[in-house]
């Protein structure tokens, strides 16, 4: 079967079509054009050619890879010197696999880091014709003894065609007048990308118009229409008019402050970060006051905080409070940070730290604008002072972090993750509760909080976020649709990084989150990505299956975020290489292949059919149909509306991409006839007793005997019901484990270790003995195997609490699992 595979990639011609489950053909019409690849067949002549078994995880929108771990190179691999071209070479050499045709120009390395494990990583954003396309980033991980481990990321297949821009760099900034009323930068600056929206690739501008209030502000404008796809004002609020932090209480407090020019300033130069001279303001904690200024943008009047009798305590007036809680704050942040995790500021880099107090009047919010960090007073009732609380300044800080690491668009999922990151890293440094913002808001009412990372529901109350996927919100992507949910459907990471927290301790857990931000995640993560990244990043830590990677599975699990990682197969029934070629001349009639399932449940992902000519020197004309099987094995039911194709080269594998079209038995790959253009196809004698013949007057025939014939029809099918192989070392004995967990919800795991060969059979019963799920039914290599079982019957559907048994047979052996579902 290995060998059989290298058919399908250097034979392959990639007709894009689309089979929804209701049954009707559509072609996918695409402004865009993207090279053909096949990553299925690529993972599997990658393991032909070595000794290597690496997982895939596909986009759920395209055909390239969300996910490829396991290892995907032998040790010495990369060298150290030239790991940037190692990488790029290894994706030319895997193109089957990675969709891209000229790595070395179309991936630009932006950033690379070694951690503490001695692992490198390297992050790339993809370009077209040198220009970026926005959201789209590959990060290959790479171990301390030079292979390639690991690699992740969102991104697109080379494209091939993409639409013209018509509109200039300046047409582009004089458009911008029209989407920002009343609005003044200080420069305005315009640069072509390519901007990403689903899988269409459309041309834009980039318009970055800074200013004081808005120093990050950026417009996308589309360079064929002149409309506005985006607009990032580059603020980062806590959330719509809410914040976290207490009333100012006078307690007394030690600052770091620093005498200039006979004046003492809340500004801290003390830190390992600080670059002098002073009035360069590098590397510093900075603390200005904004003096509840209307005018202009509200930081016209803003000046750095002095003492004003001079005598290095900040204790004359009310109004300092704030910003001596900011100024005291923003050092622990900086401290935990360093400490924690030796990270050098927001930046990693001894960014100078800004906070800005009484911005505006009455104002109930906290924000981080790219550059600093800006406290309104709060109106007493909703919000008092939002500069004392320790969670709040953290959080804001963190959105800083990200900014500089994995730059998390803030919109819908990678918008809620940005904002979750921020309140995770808040609630580790304030580790009293799980509240968010419990010491500001309503300082009238006691006991409540903003939010609450172990109840995202918050008592059902009035900042009621979901705890889990059944209960995301879908959001317009603008103000008023909080930027699709950016602050609401945070609480569903949140409650993830909670489960993760309470079962391994808040250290661990805030291990694994920074380095999963760090180093695994990209601007358009969502959260299936956030999954992925957190188990790379648990098993670089703590180790595969270790009691925190098996954390991170049961807290991503029990609040729905889940990645189905399914087997893939190619079923085959031909060696490879037709000796003969068969037809049929007349109208209607058809050739049939059947094709067993080797799990209850599959999803056909490809089909191939192997032409060698046509008989009249035609164009080779056929029609595709699928079929279910009835009763009887024979063709039944259509899968699909039949789809008229005419191939464009009439010798080889003829390959059709399916989407979505799943089944649960036996079903049929045919070509149908029209009488007049005769396609050769590829057949072998004998036959294999998987041929079948249909004619309009007698209906569907199996052909049987040695003197029939096997057809060359392939499928690729995938299914996440079957078991993993997680070792291929032969154990000393025989073994299975209890499931764990046990109750559970919404999945559980049996692991399983063969020493010998043997044929598995594993199927859940419930409590009435009906069969509710068959997980696995074929012959097993020697090893070590997991099996899960996710809560649901064959055709999909989850079932209700209760007992159910796990037989398990091995050969002769059987034994059962008692298992309770709980919801």
């Amino acid at each position: 079967m290995k060998t059989s595979r290298l058919l399908f990639i250097a034979l392959m011609v990639l007709v894009q079509t689309v089979f929804p489950q209701n049954g009707s053909v559509k072609v996918k019409e695409s402004t865009t054009k993207f090279l053909t690849h096949n990553p299925i067949a690529g993972i599997e002549l990658l393991k032909n050619n070595s000794n290597l078994n690496p997982s895939l995880i596909l986009s759920d929108v395209i055909t390239t890879p969300s996910a490829i771990y396991g290892g995907l190179t032998s040790s010495g691999y990369c060298n150290k010197a030239s790991v940037d071209a190692d990488v790029k070479m290894f994706v030319l050499n895997n193109k089957e696999i990675f969709g891209l045709a000229n790595p070395s120009e179309e991936l630009r390395l932006i950033s690379s880091s070694t951690d503490e494990l001695g692992m490198t990583h390297l992050k790339y954003k993809q370009f077209y014709n040198n220009a970026e396309i926005t959201s789209s980033m590959l990060i290959f991980h790479i171990n301390s003894n030079g292979s390639i481990e690991s690699m992740n990321g969102g991104y697109l297949p080379s494209p091939i065609s993409v639409q013209k821009s018509v509109l200039s760099a300046n047409d582009a900034v004089n458009l911008s007048n029209n989407f920002l009323k009343n609005y003044t930068p200080t420069e305005k600056i315009s640069e072509f990308v390519y901007y990403r929206k689903g899988i269409e690739l459309i041309p834009a501008y980039r318009v970055k118009l800074p200013s004081k209030d808005f120093p990050m502000m950026v417009l996308y404008i589309d360079a064929i229409k002149g409309t506005l796809l985006y607009k990032d004002d580059g603020i980062r609020y806590d959330g719509p008019a809410v914040g976290s932090g207490t009333s100012l209480t006078g307690t007394t407090r030690t600052l770091n402050t620093y005498l200039y020019s006979s004046k003492y300033y809340l500004a801290d130069a003390s830190l390992p970060m600080y670059v002098p001279p002073f009035d360069s303001l590098k590397g510093m904690i900075l603390t200005y006051d904004a003096k509840n200024s209307l005018t202009g943008n509200g930081y016209d009047e803003a000046a750095l905080v002095f003492d004003p009798d001079n005598n290095n305590n900040f204790n004359d007036n009310m109004g300092l409070r704030a910003a001596v809680d900011a100024h005291y704050h923003t050092l622990q942040v900086y401290n935990f940070y360093k400490s924690y995790f030796n990270r050098n500021s927001f930046n990693n880099n001894g960014g100078s730290l800004l906070n800005v107090v009484h911005y505006k009047q009455n104002y109930n919010n906290a924000f981080w604008n790219g550059v600093s960090l800006t406290y309104g007073d709060g109106d007493g009732i909703q919000f008092s002072n939002l500069a004392g609380a320790l969670d709040v300044i953290c959080h804001e800080m963190t959105h800083g972090v990200i900014s500089s690491s994995a730059n998390l668009e803030y919109r819908s999922q990678s918008g809620a993750m940005n904002e979750s990151f921020a309140d995770v890293f808040g609630v580790l440094l304030d580790s009293t509760d799980w509240l968010l913002g419990e010491d500001v808001y309503t300082p009238g009412i006691s006991g409540d909080a903003l939010r609450s990372m172990q109840d995202p529901h918050n008592g059902n109350g009035d900042n009621w976020q979901p705890a889990h996927m059944t209960e995301f919100q879908i959001l317009p992507e603008n103000e008023e649709g909080d930027r699709g949910g950016v602050h609401t459907n945070s609480g569903i990471p949140n409650k993830a990084f909670y489960n993760v927290a309470s079962n391994i301790g808040r250290y661990k857990a805030g291990l694994i989150w920074y380095r999963t931000l760090t180093l695994y995640l990209y601007e358009n993560s969502q959260f299936r990505d956030l999954r992925i990244a957190a188990l790379f990043a648990a098993r670089d830590l703590f180790g595969l299956n270790s009691s925190e990677y098996n954390a991170v599975t049961n807290a991503f699990d029990n609040v729905g975020i889940q990645v189905n990682t399914p087997s893939y197969y190619s079923l085959a029934y031909d060696d490879g290489y037709p000796d003969q070629s068969i037809y049929e001349n007349l109208a209607n009639w058809k050739i049939a292949v059947k094709f067993t399932a080797p799990s209850p449940v599959i999803s056909i992902d490809s089909i191939g059919i192997y032409l060698n000519g046509d008989q009249n020197n035609g164009n080779g004309h056929f029609t595709l149909e699928l079929f279910d099987a009835n009763a009887s094995g024979m063709p039944n039911n259509s899968l699909i509306t039949p789809y008229s194709y005419t191939p464009t080269n009439k010798y080889g594998w003829q390959v059709f991409w399916v989407s979505g079209l799943t089944v649960s038995s036996d079903f049929f790959v045919s070509a149908k006839y029209d009488g007049t253009n005769w396609p050769l196809l590829g057949a072998d004698v004998p036959g294999n007793n998987r041929t079948y013949e249909y004619d309009p007057t007698n209906g569907w025939a199996q052909l049987t005997g040695a003197n029939n014939y096997t057809v060359f029809m392939r499928a690729d099918v995938s299914s996440t019901f079957t078991d993993v192989e997680i070792d291929t070392k032969v154990p000393d004995k025989f073994e299975i484990s209890e499931n764990y967990p046990n109750p559970f919800n919404p999945s559980t795991t049996i692991r399983y270790s063969l020493p010998e060969a043997k044929d598995v059979l594993i199927v859940v019963y419930d409590i009435n003995g009906n069969k509710i799920a068959e997980l696995a039914n074929n012959f097993h290599n020697p090893g070590t195997y997991t099996i899960t079982w996710n809560g649901k019957s064959e055709n999909g559907t989850s079932v209700s609490s209760g007992i159910y048994y796990c037989n398990i047979k091995v050969g002769t052996y059987l034994t059962v699992r008692k298992m309770v579902l709980m919801k």
